[in-house]
């Protein structure tokens, strides 16, 4: 999460809202928190918020090490900073260390019971360790912290699916397609637990699923798996 911070006169507005920009590319906010940081115009929380904003610039990159280096320096300025206690943890569980990004990201919950990335994210290491009820209650919580959020609904989701219970599955994939109505693996996803339950609602939202433009892998593998199983309910004359 983006915080707001105000630097002395000697921090050119801009190079701040720069640094804060999610919309940015990575390589240019951490271009500009680092001209923002060298310019030693920050101290305390404000130094870790600068820190912990190039942190995610290089973790999108897949910097590891370097967005380590950011969270371990934001955190040694401010103890309690929650939030880079859950980017920290999020740079273990990308490397598949996951008891030391429990370890963060238990931190980070106890700092801040509201952190719903936090919660989130402590979730899917929970459900990677094979531990899906304490996955359940922190997604749960996620939800509850952040009930907008449509990712958090589609995750909880596909672990409801992955336990073969359609009903609870298809009632978070809707609530997702509410927040976000093109949503591919929402709409794909109810497609899939409509097969169980009901064929002509499955290929209602398959033929919505295809229709929309997939951004990343994970949707065109969505798509595929959805156009592979409208093939097979074609084929079976449903």
């Amino acid at each position: 999460m983006t915080a707001i911070v105000a630097l002395s006169a000697k921090a050119p507005a801009s190079g701040l809202n720069d640094c804060l920009d999610e919309t940015l590319p990575p390589g240019a906010r951490v271009k500009n928190c680092t001209q923002l940081i060298d310019a030693r115009a920050a101290t305390g929380h404000q130094l870790a918020t600068l820190l912990h904003e190039r942190g995610i610039a290089y973790l999108l990159q897949r910097y590891f090490d370097l967005a380590t280096a950011d969270f371990d320096a934001a955190i040694r300025l401010d103890a309690a900073y929650s939030d880079a206690f859950a980017d920290r943890g999020n740079v273990s569980f990308q490397k598949g260390d996951i008891a030391r990004a429990l370890a963060d990201f238990d931190e980070a919950v106890r700092l801040d019971a509201n952190n719903a990335m936090a919660l989130f994210y402590r979730a899917l290491a929970h459900r990677e360790r094979g531990e899906p009820e304490l996955a359940l209650n922190d997604y749960g919580s996620a939800i509850a912290a952040a009930p907008r959020n449509a990712e958090f609904r589609i995750a909880r989701a596909q672990l409801y699916e992955d336990r073969n219970d359609a009903k609870n599955a298809i009632a978070d994939f809707d609530a997702a397609v509410g927040l976000d109505p093109r949503n591919v693996l929402a709409i794909c996803g109810r497609g899939r637990m409509f097969e169980k339950i009901s064929v002509a609602n499955a290929k209602a939202d398959y033929n919505i699923c295809l229709s929309l433009r997939a951004t990343d892998d994970i949707e065109r593998d969505a798509q595929k798996q959805a156009r592979a199983a409208m093939t097979a309910i074609i084929l079976k004359g449903k």
